[in-house]
């Protein structure tokens, strides 16, 4: 299957996304599913990491992150990822948004699928895929960095790029 994620301007301000999934069986293309958000998605990817052959992924918007699955009657459902619910953990001020994500590779030493939101304020937020729970955040990059452009995940090692820097951060 191939997600294909579309924004266009609707007025000065209103933007609407279209998030098609298509279908390439047997020699055809056909849309499987298709959904209009009345929201700008500035990226999005498949959960790779589900279990029982489950159709997920995640978009993420400048201030809101959402969970997607395809039913089994070929319907796109979404959940609102959750946010820190105490305010030191949330954004930083109004400029602060979502600039990229990552899922972790589980280990079996792990019972849930970890996904990592990056931040334009050098913060990575972590979140239990699983039950759409946030679990922490954590400053990885300084202001000069111009906030997390890309984040890559191994079994062993988490890669943060930055903006506005060369120097690539790693830990294992």
């Amino acid at each position: 299957m191939l997600l294909v994620v579309s924004s266009t301007k609707q007025g000065e301000e209103q933007q609407v996304s279209t998030l098609t999934v298509w279908d390439f069986m047997d020699g055809h293309k056909d849309i499987f599913c298709k959904s209009m958000i009345p929201i700008g998605v500035i990226e999005s990817c498949w959960n790779p990491y589900t279990q029982m052959n489950a159709d997920e992924f995640v978009t993420i918007s400048d201030r809101c992150y959402h969970f997607w699955r395809i039913t089994k009657d070929l319907q796109l459902q979404y959940q609102e990822g959750e946010l820190p619910s105490k305010q030191t953990e949330g954004f930083r001020d109004k400029s602060d948004m979502f600039t990229t994500l990552c899922f972790v590779k589980p280990d079996h030493l792990h019972h849930s699928v970890y996904l990592m939101l990056g931040l334009a304020s050098g913060y990575v937020w972590v979140v239990d895929s699983k039950v759409n729970q946030f679990l922490f955040n954590v400053k990885v990059l300084d202001n000069a960095a111009g906030g997390v452009n890309r984040i890559f995940s191994s079994h062993a090692r988490i890669v943060i790029e930055a903006k506005n820097s060369p120097i690539i951060h790693c830990w294992d």
